[in-house]
């Protein structure tokens, strides 16, 4: 049973054909937050806010802006999520450049961590602080299982630990990707080099290199 004080709100996509999506979508959103008085916003996730792609610096900057915005006109405390796209080189650390729009989306943030995919198991998740303005951003990461109990899924915290235990082996980070292209090839002969790189997360020049061995 959810508390009362509890108020989700979803987007009817049946209703978003408007000249101008973004400014209806805050009017209403703002309409809310009058109405109902709340003090802490969660937005999951910021891109059902834009109509165009969050990566776009531009784009990214102006959502932030508005959420800023927000966040000071009625006293907030505020929650963003954002997906990341495709990781190119899992065995590398995870960084502010993983984010969608990341430098844009990150200068109006006060506080950034990331979640991200362990090596040492599948249920296994670890928590990175990337950037924070009131404290110093810590070494380590929280390491986590991932688990249902009482009918959520969630974090069940295991132990403080150093990202570099949790990444791939380079090794294994380049076979994964170069099985990936060529199976993405195999299954769509007439897709470029380009939209390969898109679907995988990695530049068109490594494709080509991947593809051109592998017909060598």
């Amino acid at each position: 049973t959810w508390d009362p004080k509890f108020i989700r709100v979803k987007i009817n996509t049946s209703f978003t054909d408007y000249n101008d999506f973004e400014k209806q979508l805050f009017y209403e959103i703002e309409q809310i937050l009058t109405e109902t008085g709340v003090k802490i916003l969660i937005v999951d996730n910021i891109t059902y806010l834009k109509m165009q792609s969050t990566e776009m610096g531009k784009e990214a900057m102006y959502l932030m802006k508005r959420l800023t915005h927000l966040k000071g006109q009625f006293g907030l405390s505020m929650l963003v999520l954002a997906h990341t796209p495709k990781r190119s080189n899992p065995s590398a650390d995870l960084t502010l450049n993983d984010l969608a729009g990341s430098k844009q989306l990150s200068n109006f943030a006060d506080s950034i961590f990331c979640i991200g995919r362990s090596s040492q198991g599948g249920d296994i998740r670890y928590i990175k602080q990337l950037k924070a303005r009131s404290c110093v951003v810590a070494e380590e990461v929280q390491v986590c299982r991932l688990e249902k109990q009482h009918n959520f899924l969630g974090f069940t915290f295991l132990q403080t630990d150093y990202e570099a235990n949790h990444l791939k082996p380079k090794s294994e980070a380049n076979s994964e990707l170069t099985e990936q292209v060529k199976q993405l090839k195999t299954e769509h002969p007439d897709w470029s080099l380009q939209k390969i790189a898109d679907e995988t997360g990695t530049h068109k020049m490594k494709v080509k290199r991947i593809l051109d061995r592998q017909e060598s």
